[in-house]
Parts: structure tokens; sequence; C-alpha cells
């Protein structure tokens, strides 16, 4: 089911089916630039490897005005957060079902689109999220979104 369900969002986001709701987001923020921004990371990767895109990460590198980079290990621990310093450490798929997802997205596919809620950091609110997922090592992988 949770394959399906992944399937039909890069489906929508493939050919642009979205929501209402989607459609009214993508106006104000482009998911486009969440995928753009996790290449520009793993390009980066590629020529400087983890360690220095963790740091880099989270030292403030790769965000823009409407997303930023973060850095989950394949168990779930979040490496690096340019915004969330204090969950860095910690096991979020403990905590949160949408890890668990993102970490069988880039396990089956590489890469990928998830939907979920996480805190915006510009309101401090809960908030719907938009995220593409990307593996840049057999056990680290990288994720940008829009709320």
């Amino acid at each position: 089911m949770q394959n399906i369900k992944i399937l039909i969002l890069t489906s929508l986001l493939t050919f642009g089916g979205f929501t209402t709701a989607q459609t009214q987001k993508t106006q104000t923020h482009n998911w486009k630039d969440a995928k753009d921004l996790v290449l520009q990371a793993d390009d980066f990767v590629r020529q400087n490897g983890v360690k220095s895109l963790l740091k880099n990460i989270n030292e403030g590198g790769f965000t823009t005005a409407n997303s930023y980079v973060f850095m989950l290990d394949s168990s779930g621990f979040l490496l690096a957060h340019p915004y969330r310093k204090d969950l860095i450490g910690t096991n979020r798929a403990l905590k949160a079902n949408y890890i668990i997802r993102m970490i069988s997205i880039v396990g089956k596919y590489s890469s990928g689109w998830i939907d979920y809620s996480f805190t915006d950091p510009k309101t401090d609110k809960t908030t719907p999220k938009l995220s593409f997922v990307k593996r840049i090592s057999p056990s680290v992988f990288i994720g940008a979104g829009v709320y």
C-alpha cells in the first residue's frame, strides 16, 4: 500500500496533478527548488565527501529562502540540520513515522518524494511539508522540502 502511495505521489509531481492545497503551496514555494537543492548537495558530496556535507549543512549551508537540506542515516538518526540542532543525534525513526517512510523510499528507489508534517522554522508551527529525499551513500541520505 505504501508503494502505491509513493507511486501516486511521484506521478502527481511528475505530471502536475496536484490537489488544491498542493497547488496553493506550490504557487508560494516551488517544489522543484527542493529537488534542485538536494541534487546540488549530492554533487557537493561527490566532490567533497559526506563529512564535508554534514559540516556544511550544520553550519547553515544548502539553504534557500524556502528550503534547506537535512541529513539522516539509514537507522533514522538525524546527522545534520541547519535549524534544529536540538534534534541532531536523536533517532527520529522512533518518534516520527515519516522517517521510516523516508528510509523505505531511499532503500527501495534511491530517491523519491514524501509528504508529512514538520515544524516550519519560519513560523514555528507544524505545517504540511513535501520533501525530496536521496541516498548519498549506503548508510546516509539527504532531503529538502517545502512547506
